[in-house]
């Protein structure tokens, strides 16, 4: 039996989604896709009764295939969301406020059409990384706020994309025991990851913060993550809506950060 994650109880949990299309050429090999590979995450969902799952993807891959909004329309038809995360996935720590906002209008303007689905308007900076400088973490936040969006943030992530591109590799070299291995320790690491955040969380803040974890459409995520949430729940995982973390100041104050 898993050991709780904190003796205190329950520790509340959002899922969310970051970039639905991953990488064109890259992370969707070897007969695996976006449109497989979210109807994979769409149905672990399903079986572990998480609901609302909000993903936030760049759109620069629909420059090349405009087909690819079908899957953010079986996302939306399965109950999902849809939040903006930029067009090409620049940092707004390599790029000036004014080349970033225009980067995410052009996405906005793309993704529209799903995002008024949704509850919420939420955006999600791309790798999470809110500007080197406080004036221009504002100028964007600013602009987020004119425009309808509320930053969503991420408070666990375990690196999940550092088991892509080993995965495709031994997928496509037929390596099963290699990928099972990789399988294992992928659900190992999410488990752990999330331990040591709840730990980290109780030590600063002294509760346990509603938290927000992230995953990739990726292979590896489709073939392991109905594990992964099985793992959380046996750990005292309750998962929640995003909104419901909003709510928790912890997620609503963030400091800029490289």
């Amino acid at each position: 039996m898993t050991e709780p994650l904190s003796v205190r109880g329950p520790v509340k949990l959002a899922i969310t989604v970051d970039d639905l299309f991953l990488w064109p050429d890259a992370g969707h090999q070897n007969g695996y896709s976006p449109a497989s590979c979210g109807a994979s995450l769409i149905r672990a969902f399903a079986a572990n009764g998480v609901s609302d799952v909000y993903a936030f993807s760049a759109t620069f891959a629909l420059d090349g295939d405009p087909r690819l909004t079908s899957v953010l329309d079986k996302w939306c038809d399965a109950g999902h969301h849809v939040g903006g995360h930029t067009h090409f996935h620049a940092s707004l720590n390599w790029l000036g406020a004014k080349r970033y906002i225009e980067d995410l209008d052009q996405s906005h303007e793309l993704i529209e059409p799903w995002v008024s689905r949704a509850p919420s308007r939420y955006f999600r900076f791309a790798m999470d990384m809110l500007g080197d400088t406080r004036s221009k973490t504002d100028e964007v936040m600013t602009h987020l706020a004119q425009t309808g969006f509320m930053h969503a943030p991420i408070s666990h992530w375990f690196y999940d994309t550092q088991f892509v591109f080993p995965y495709d590799r031994a997928v496509s070299m037929g390596s099963s025991d290699d990928a099972s291995w990789l399988r294992d320790k992928f659900v190992e690491t999410a488990v752990s990851c999330l331990r040591s955040q709840v730990e980290a969380s109780e030590r600063n803040l002294g509760r346990i913060p509603a938290h927000i974890s992230l995953i990739h459409n990726s292979a590896i995520a489709a073939d392991t993550y109905d594990r992964v949430l099985e793992a959380y729940a046996e750990a005292g995982v309750e998962f929640v809506p995003l909104e419901e973390a909003m709510r928790d100041p912890a997620n609503l104050i963030v400091v800029p950060g490289a």
